[in-house]
């Protein structure tokens, strides 16, 4: 998603389709306005594991207070039974 700052509204908007597992990947950007521990909190219990992506990888770990950067990193969730794609994702290219 590239909408300016509604990415979590647009994630909610999705919702129903979230809960059905109907969608696999979802990239968003995280930028001023909504705590990243909001998507976190939103996502994790629909099955979702949140990873940020880096230079070459995406680090999927549970949220830190750390995180909380507000400076537009771009962020991919993945059902959570995707194991092996979030391992080789981890891994790199």
């Amino acid at each position: 998603m590239d909408v300016e700052g509604a990415d979590y509204e647009v994630l909610a908007g999705f919702g129903e389709m979230l809960r059905g597992k109907k969608i696999a990947v979802i990239q968003f950007e995280h930028q001023g306005g909504r705590y990243l521990k909001d998507f976190f909190d939103f996502l994790t219990p629909l099955g979702y594991t949140v990873g940020k992506q880096c230079a070459n990888h995406i680090e999927f770990r549970p949220h830190d207070y750390a995180m909380e950067e507000f400076l537009g990193p771009n962020y991919v969730a993945l059902l959570s039974d995707q194991t092996e794609t979030m391992r080789q994702l981890s891994a790199g290219w």
